[in-house]
């Protein structure tokens, strides 16, 4: 939706109210009234597609082993959890969605907290062999792989037009792909591929259950 400026004659006890009420929500002034308009309107707004979508994939993670835990008013959510591997290093997942042209997309950033040279080797590794395997196998024609930045492993998201019937979708498949890799990264850790062809159909199998292929 484009944004526009406007300016609105209001009561100064209810500016005072709003801005107290941003200021809990870690919001700001014009994107609360936008958001209480929108509301009173019966209209979504792309923040509120993205928030019902991260509200989803929080409940979704919450009593496993993963910690979700929501930036607010960023569009960022972080999952943590740890590496079944010595000193379980925890393994950090960010997924930032942006609100630009109606559709469901942003990136996915993946690292682990750790200075080992030996385990950040085996985790580029993994990527590389990973995005190898998605790049075979995804249905677009213009695949983006995982990219390490300097600190973490980036990839980007792009999952359709984000309408209302879509949110539980792209929220599963948020999940989902959470999961899948690190399913797959504790198993590569643990020496459980012998070959790239073992590691290729345990990425088939894994992604066979997922809404949305990313």
């Amino acid at each position: 939706m484009k944004k526009c400026m406007y300016s609105l004659i209001l009561n100064e006890d209810v500016v005072n109210e709003i801005d107290r009420l941003a200021y809990e929500r870690g919001t700001n002034r014009s994107n609360l009234i936008n958001g209480i308009l929108a509301e009173y309107c019966r209209m979504v707004t792309p923040e509120m597609h993205i928030k019902n979508i991260f509200d989803q994939i929080f409940s979704m993670f919450e009593g496993t082993q993963f910690l979700p835990a929501k930036v607010p008013n960023s569009g960022i959510m972080a999952i943590k959890t740890s590496l079944d591997y010595k000193y379980h290093p925890t393994v950090k997942y960010e997924v930032q969605l942006l609100h630009g042209r109606g559709r469901a997309e942003g990136n996915l950033r993946v690292g682990l907290r750790t200075q080992n040279s030996e385990l950040l080797r085996v985790l580029a590794d993994f990527f590389n062999k990973l995005s190898v395997c998605e790049a075979k196998y995804s249905p677009r024609e213009n695949y983006e792989p995982f990219v390490f930045d300097g600190a973490k492993f980036v990839k980007p998201l792009d999952l359709g037009e984000l309408g209302e019937a879509d949110v539980t979708d792209v929220a599963a498949t948020i999940n989902a792909y959470v999961r899948v890799i690190n399913d797959m990264l504790n198993s590569y850790f643990a020496g459980k591929y012998s070959c790239d062809e073992e590691f290729e159909k345990d990425y088939l199998n894994h992604i066979s259950a997922m809404p949305i292929i990313i």
